[in-house]
């Protein structure tokens, strides 16, 4: 089995999301184009997101279905 990730390892990775989140929307906001294409922007960056963490669930979901089921096997 493995071992859980150390606090200082979840700590970055929620930092290092939300300072990419940051300066994604900074970058955004200072953008000199119109409101329409700074909207349509920042709706393509959120479904970015979520998408990501779908599939990052879905994986990890697949995963562990799979040794679930061949730990059973074995059994």
């Amino acid at each position: 089995m493995n071992a859980p990730h150390s606090s200082n390892w979840v700590n970055f990775t929620y930092v290092s999301f939300l300072a990419a989140v940051l300066m994604t929307g900074i970058g955004i906001f200072f953008l000199p184009t119109d409101l329409w294409a700074k909207g349509f922007l920042a709706m393509g960056t959120v479904m970015i997101i979520m998408s990501s963490i779908n599939l990052t669930k879905t994986i990890r979901d697949n995963h562990d279905a799979e040794r679930q089921q061949t730990s059973h096997e074995k059994a």
